[in-house]
């Protein structure tokens, strides 16, 4: 059905065709790959950059890749990413990711930035709030630096950081607006906008998202713990919850996810309130006969802050940031556990709320010395009070047939005797010399202090030369991520918690080499990541437990073809390997080697976009994700390989100069694939009773067809 509603809009597309549109004189897209070696990238030293003088292996996802290829929302991108593993839920782990073979229970390796500033959650070091809700028509790029960053951001840069920049509007600019009401498949609901205003010295920009939708019901039954039959037992659950339409009884779990982003430049001084809402189900991670699907879990993000940018000399430019923030679980998430599993009859449900709060206070002064012509250093300094939470605040009650009141909803604060303050500072220089016109050195050191861990520092290394077509990078680099909050001690029935962690350590050592002409690229990186003391669950206790070594290599290319009918025509195209993924646990018998889970050693993207004119554009983007060998707790021993197909139809200026339509169908062929379960995964797939809390299998979503309109004035 959904082929064949591609097919009208796609002839009309046809329609839309040079001899009815010509492009302008000088219009044509003559930009060659050499010129996007010199695009400036800012995240891998905290200033400006060329791309191939980055001391990092560094992709970056355009404004026009984000259009082309018709992403809904950002964390679309990590699906097309070299190292990357995901595994989505679209629940209270909305998604995990897997970067570079790290695998881990709570909390994500990398940081995510916006223009710089932090937003994964305090408490959880989650990063799916800001990638999942952050508004796509405010984003001017994402840069995404691969290996160790703790020598420039500090903790929880493990493997790498995901910077999202925003759109920048010149003073005294009219009036812009841009967005896009998209529709379509699951309920889908989205509204995305910017906005921005130049006064005088002032710019005002505003960008707001609504994203509200349904977990694909069809899907969950292709797994046996997700099927609707499990939700729907009344024996298990009791009649109060099963013909509760918003609490339970079947594979519903909507989402509704919501941001604003509201910024006032005035000179060199930027103020800016952030607001990012993540609210879901619990999607596909629990057993349905222990959890209810159709739960709630909300995560509010809050943040304020003041900025200021000044060039003090010709060679000197500084930034001064202070920022208070807020980051929650919202005491009206909660979930329905079947009680069975409490000790309690059959037929009975334990209703649970929860709440989180923490906050911080950060002050930066990060500081840009230009010595001479070859000699740039940075330094930096950071100051970070955090209020962080211990326990889980969690009244709950029994429902069966008879009763059905709830509890109260908790009512913590942040100054009471269930939280914990953490004071951390940072301090760091970095230095890059270039020699020879066309080679250069890095080196950076970082020092950081945390109130209970103690000091960790980090170094990084490397040599970046580039000669014609060819481009050389030699990196080394460590990094430190420390256990969360919910590690430290917000143990559940899911997963316990240890207030003995201590951080884990990374190192990562890179080579890679590229050939770049103006219509062809290729680049080859080869790395060596060692992590230490790596936190996992043994025998229900959470512990420093081991290591983990990880060697693999990551290959890119990209390639215009000359078609003279054509704008331009792109080829692009991904694959990652994994030659060990192996985790070390060590015992008094010796140590104990295994294959690190949930990861495939082999993934393989190819895309192609095809701009008619300077409206009209289509991308088919494929993917190849191999076996999943998974963790030893999940009794599904393999999650098999699956191949899957996107489709971005585009028209810019449709019917009135700005207006555009855009339709973009996920998973094409419509098919029937998993992704590996979180944590234990224990479930198992036989009848009769799940084994453990987290599925086995994640089923994925099958065909989703989206319609957008889009408008930009």
């Amino acid at each position: 059905m959904a082929n064949h509603f591609l097919l009208p809009f796609a002839l009309a597309l046809a329609g839309l065709t040079p001899a009815r549109t010509q492009d302008m004189p000088g219009e044509a897209d003559t930009r060659d790959l050499l010129a996007l070696l010199k695009t400036p990238v800012v995240s891998a030293s905290k200033s400006s950059e060329k791309l191939s003088d980055a001391p990092a292996t560094v992709i970056v996802i355009s404004r026009s890749d984000l259009d082309d290829r018709g992403y809904t929302e950002l964390s679309q991108i990590l699906d097309d990413l070299p190292g990357m593993d995901l595994a989505r839920s679209y629940g209270a782990d909305y998604f995990k990711n897997y970067w570079r073979g790290y695998r881990n229970d709570i909390g994500e390796p990398f940081l995510v930035l916006v223009d710089g500033i932090e937003f994964n959650h305090l408490w959880y070091n989650t990063a799916d709030t800001p990638l999942v809700t952050y508004p796509l028509s405010a984003v001017e790029r994402v840069e995404v630096v691969y290996g160790p960053a703790s020598s420039v951001y500090g903790a929880n840069a493990f493997m790498g950081v995901i910077n999202i920049i925003a759109r920048k509007v010149a003073p005294e600019g009219a009036f812009t607006a841009r967005g896009k009401l998209t529709s379509g498949s699951f309920e889908s609901r989205i509204a995305d906008l910017f906005l921005s205003k130049g006064v005088g010295n002032a710019v005002f920009t505003l960008a707001a998202r609504s994203d509200k939708g349904e977990m694909d019901e069809s899907a969950a039954e292709r797994y046996e713990y997700t099927k609707a039959k499990h939700y729907a037992d009344a024996v298990l659950w009791g009649p109060n919850v099963v013909s509760h339409a918003t609490e339970g009884g079947s594979a519903s779990s909507p989402h509704q996810h919501s941001a604003l982003d509201a910024r006032l430049t005035w000179g060199a001084t930027e103020f800016g309130y952030q607001q990012l809402i993540i609210s879901s189900g619990y999607g596909t991670a629990y057993a349905a006969d222990q959890s209810q699907s159709a739960g709630l879990w909300v995560r509010p993000d809050y943040s304020l802050f003041m900025r200021h940018r000044e060039e003090l000399t010709d060679r000197i430019t500084s930034s001064t940031m202070i920022r208070y923030r807020r980051s929650d679980l919202d005491s009206s998430s909660y979930d329905l556990e079947s009680a069975y599993a409490w000790g309690y009859p059959n037929g009975q449900t334990r209703f649970t709320f929860y709440e989180v709060l923490n906050a911080s206070l950060t002050f930066s002064q990060d500081l840009e010395y230009k010595a001479s012509k070859a000699l740039t250093l940075n330094a930096g300094l950071r100051f970070e009070d955090k209020t962080l939470q211990k326990a889980y605040l969690q009244p709950w009650t029994i429902i069966d047939a008879t009763h059905g009141d709830l509890p109260a909803r908790p009512n913590g604060g942040l100054d009471d005797t269930n939280h914990f303050n953490v004071e951390n500072r940072g301090i760091y220089v970095q230095g890059r010399y270039h020699f020879l016109g066309n080679q250069q050195v890095n080196l950076g050191l970082r020092d950081d202090h945390n109130s209970i861990y103690g000091t960790a520092n980090t170094f990084r290394g490397g040599y970046v030369g580039t000669f014609g077509s060819w481009g050389v990078k030699a990196l080394f680099g460590q990094a430190y991520q420390e256990p969360t909050g919910r590690l430290l001690f917000g143990a559940t029935s899911g997963t316990g918690s240890n207030s003995n962690l201590r951080p884990e350590r990374s190192s990562t050592a890179e080579l890679s080499g590229s050939f770049t002409a103006p219509a062809f690229s290729l680049t080859l990186g080869v790395y060596r990541v060692r992590n230490t003391g790596k936190i996992q669950t043994i025998n229900d206790e959470v512990v420093n437990s081991g290591d983990q070594e990880v060697l693999g290599a990551d290959l890119g290319c990209q390639w215009l073809l000359p078609v003279s009918s054509l704008r331009q025509w792109k080829i692009w195209g991904y694959y990652s390997r994994y030659f060990k993924a192996e985790d070390i646990a060590f015992s008094p018998s010796g140590e104990v080697r295994t294959r690190s889970g949930d990861l495939s050693d082999n993934k393989f993207w190819l895309g192609t976009t095809v701009l008619v004119n300077a409206r009209v554009s289509a991308t088919l983007l494929g993917r190849f994700i191999g076996t999943r060998p998974t963790v030893l707790s999940n009794p599904v021993r393999e999650v098999p390989d699956y191949g899957s197909l996107d489709l971005s139809l585009n028209a810019k200026d449709f019917w009135l100069k700005g207006m555009g339509v855009s339709l973009r169908a996920a998973n094409l062929l419509d098919k029937a694939y998993f992704q590996p379960g979180l944590r234990s995964a224990s479930a198992g797939t036989a009848p009769g009773g799940s084994k453990g809390y987290y599925n086995s299998l994640l089923p994925q979503p099958g065909r989703s067809v989206q319609f957008s309109v889009t408008f930009e004035f």
